[in-house]
């Protein structure tokens, strides 16, 4: 039997872990916003509420089972309940998303240079060497924790040298839709050698993109004024026994620029650098089953035993099957509040799907406050940024740990964006021709205005209008005035507004509100990538779903997202007369790059 350490003395809340502690009022009218929780029972902001054991139910109990996240603090001044987030977890899941391939560092989780990410290049004497083994590849020792790890040398296909010449050409292939059972008959490179030019590829616009965008707090100052959307996008990973026949679910989270259309980083929920094995056995001995989600070691990953119980939160009739954009957001609130954790997404495993064999499934609210810490980290030296974004508590909450400070300036905002699924060509042809008049209109009510100024007039007026509260926490949503033949029945949320707020001002923002980009390169990521197509599912297949396409390895969504963004990036696609990309654009290259130069540097 392993050691159980479910009785030792565990935190009221998660401590603060390297200056992140996420654990806040999250409204912006209340003077506790972005104020951290105490570790005390005499916090003057807060009061914890909720046992740190798990509420337990609806399963048999077998000393392994999962955990509601019910434990929460409440802030004394508007009584809102914060779920509890650890804070350690969201830091590693930073680091992990952050993975480069040039930074080899202790592989022991419990080492402390493995949970900083202190890596081999431009360690201050972490590491010592230990000479090389027989294949030639070099042994590293530990200096933290004393284990030796080796450092693998390259290993390539038995093909690879004879027909390296068609690297880039498998990978403008790939890039092209082609399967990889055709990128085989046109090429002649066998499926080993495809894979391998995939990771070749995929670790070179790794190295690319940091490289660039490392330059990005320098050339800032040419964008003193940021608006980006957010959104996720699923993906199905087939099943790879017969006798198992669930998917694997994963989900990206992508945010781009407005203006431009820029990519940036984009994280999945998934590490394929995880130790399951070891995470497991650790998760067991230290009794984390016995905790809270936030109080445990691994908050951030799914574990076998929290799948198997998991109270599974199916979608609402209304919210599926409704392309009305306001009858969807009304069902998206009545989700919410059922609820047990607001700020897990409504759409988390369910029966149908299951965790992957390699590697680990990161919790997706988790990936959602890392997203935002890093590209707040990116963006640290813009004076002002807001963010248009999908409905979601747990993306509301995640930007508010993040840009909380600039909310309070009012340097940044968030919107809550809502819009028609499935539009028909004559509902965006008549959404077109009413956002033109309206646009008209006001220009001639208000003489010589450029159309953004006109729209910036309709949506003032939009927002001081007497609008209807939606939802438990009584949001305030508006028709935006002027629709789009690509955006219809378009309803959009101040979610940072404030009691003295400028209307003015912020009407000046919400007119920039559009998902647009993001949508770009969504439908750009399925059409161009034969793995990342929606699935199809068949009506003998109980739900399940499988397409012929899709990849059998989690591991190649991974590698396909950072190729795809980086193309989408910097080279000129599109039939773009201009030849101008969004790396141009946002000031992050001066001409469209080769994808050959990106991938042979």
């Amino acid at each position: 039997m392993p050691d159980h350490k479910s009785d030792q003395k565990r935190d009221r809340i998660p401590p603060e872990y390297d200056g992140i502690q996420v654990n806040s009022c999250k409204n912006p009218r209340c003077k506790n916003f972005g104020v951290p929780a105490e570790n005390s029972r005499s916090d003057p902001n807060y009061r914890v509420s909720g046992s740190k054991r798990p509420v337990r139910e609806n399963f048999e109990l077998t000393g392994a089972g999962s955990a509601k996240s019910a434990r929460v603090i409440i802030c004394k001044s508007c009584n809102e309940s914060i779920p509890l987030k650890n804070n350690q977890a969201i830091v590693e899941t930073i680091h992990s998303l952050s993975w480069s391939p040039d930074n080899h560092y202790c592989p022991n989780i419990e080492c402390s240079n493995n949970i900083s990410k202190v890596g081999l290049n431009g360690s201050t004497g972490a590491y010592v060497k230990r000479g090389r083994t027989e294949t030639g590849s070099q042994r590293w020792k530990c200096k933290g924790c004393g284990k030796t790890f080796v450092v693998q040398r390259a290993r390539y296909p038995a093909t690879h040298g004879r027909k390296s010449h068609k690297y880039v050409e498998s990978i403008l292939h790939l890039l092209n839709g082609l399967e990889i059972n055709r990128i085989q008959e046109t090429t002649e490179l066998s499926p080993p050698v495809i894979y391998h030019n995939m990771e070749r590829a995929y670790k070179a616009c790794l190295r690319f993109n940091r490289e660039r965008e490392a330059n990005f707090k320098q050339r800032s100052g040419r964008h003193e004024e940021l608006f980006l959307c957010t959104d996720r996008q699923a993906y199905l990973i087939n099943w790879d026994k017969r006798k198992d026949k669930r998917n694997i679910a994963f989900r990206s989270t992508i945010s781009a620029d407005c203006s431009s259309g820029y990519v940036f980083p984009i994280h999945l929920s998934y590490d394929p650098r995880a130790d399951r094995d070891f995470i497991h056995i650790e998760s067991w001995k230290r009794g984390d089953q016995d905790y809270t989600m936030a109080l445990r070691r691994y908050s951030q990953y799914w574990l076998d035993d929290d799948y198997q119980s998991h109270d599974t939160n199916a979608r609402s009739p209304l919210e599926a099957y409704s392309p009305d954009a306001l009858q969807r957001l009304r069902a998206r609130y009545e989700d919410a509040d059922q609820r047990d954790d607001v700020e897990l997404p409504s759409d988390q495993l369910s029966l149908e799907s299951m965790l992957p064999r390699k590697g680990m499934q990161f919790r997706e609210d988790y990936v959602l406050y890392a997203h935002f810490q890093i590209i707040r980290s990116l963006l640290s030296e813009s004076e002002k940024v807001h963010f248009f974004t999908e409905q979601e508590s747990g993306i509301r909450a995640a930007y508010m740990s993040s840009f909380g400070d600039m909310v309070r300036n009012g340097d940044s905002d968030l919107f809550y964006v809502a819009i028609k699924d499935g539009a028909t060509r004559d509902e965006r042809e008549e959404a077109t021709r009413i956002g033109r008049r309206a646009i008209r209109s006001a220009q001639r009510q208000l003489g010589r205005v450029t159309e953004l100024e006109a729209t910036w007039y309709l949506v003032e007026q939009t927002m001081n209008a007497h609008l209807r509260g939606e939802g438990k926490w009584k949001d305030r949503w508006a028709l935006y005035p002027v629709p789009t033949r690509g955006e219809v029945q378009k309803r959009f949320s101040h979610m940072t507004s404030m009691e003295d707020e400028d209307i003015h001002e912020k009407a000046r923002v919400a007119a920039h509100c559009s998902m647009l980009k993001v949508d770009n390169f969504m439908q750009f990521a399925r059409r161009r990538s034969s793995m990342l197509e929606r699935p199809i599912s068949s009506p003998a297949g109980a739900g399940r779903k499988w397409y012929g396409k899709s990849p059998y390895n989690p591991y190649r969504p991974v590698q396909l997202l950072e190729i795809l963004r980086t193309y989408f990036n910097y080279s000129p696609i599109n039939n773009n007369k201009k030849r101008e990309t969004p790396a141009m654009k946002i000031g992050l290259a001066d001409g469209p790059v080769d994808l050959r130069k990106i991938l042979l540097p």
